[in-house]
């Protein structure tokens, strides 16, 4: 097995685990791992024997990168997301299950993504209560609401839920990344331009 971090080839390793272990341990964190060719999720990665690995490639990243590509990626997918969700909702109140269900269908793999990233920002900082942390509680009932009417085949319920409650949610969402952006461009620039020195 040959395993490659961010271009350079890492010697006297046994497992990806290692190897993953050493990136946390020294504050970094794994963008993208990618093993015989094929990118996967870090557990994935992990979870492969290792006689079935040859190669495997690792990009890492800092703290503050992860963070600005997960919301770069959640200001791209929220209005994707959004609106399957309306379309959704709308052909399921008309009685256009099929329709309905394909939207659906086709908003749940984003749906899932967003959640997961809600939880891995929230697990930043654990024990501590935030607006990410609010949003990850609240996607979480919501979702189980959505969910749970879903396999009841209750479409005016999921309808509802989607209308009400899962469209403002990712509103909220929304409004949090615009304003991580912002913060972020003006962080930027203060970089760029040399903050000066208070006097």
């Amino acid at each position: 097995m040959i395993i490659w971090v961010d271009g350079q080839k890492v010697e006297g390793v046994q497992t990806v685990s290692q190897v993953i272990d050493e990136i946390y341990g020294e504050n970094r964190f794994v963008r993208k791992v990618v093993v015989n060719g094929v990118e996967q999720t870090v557990a994935d990665a992990t979870s492969v024997a290792t006689d079935d690995i040859q190669v495997v490639e690792i990009t890492t990243c800092t703290l503050d990168e992860l963070i600005e590509d997960t919301v770069a990626t959640a200001a791209e997918v929220i209005p994707r997301l959004y609106q399957l969700l309306r379309s959704a909702a709308e052909a399921l109140r008309i009685g256009d299950v099929a329709e309905g269900s394909s939207r659906f269908a086709d908003a749940v793999p984003l749906l899932q993504w967003n959640q997961t990233a809600l939880m891995q920002l929230a697990g930043l900082r654990p024990g501590e209560q935030s607006f990410v942390h609010e949003l990850s509680s609240e996607g979480e009932r919501i979702i189980q609401a959505l969910t749970q009417a879903w396999e009841n085949e209750d479409y005016v319920t999921v309808a509802d839920v989607v209308e009400y409650e899962l469209l403002p949610w990712l509103a909220k969402w929304m409004a949090g990344v615009d304003a991580f952006q912002s913060q972020m461009r003006l962080e930027h620039l203060k970089r760029a331009v040399g903050h000066p020195p208070l006097q």
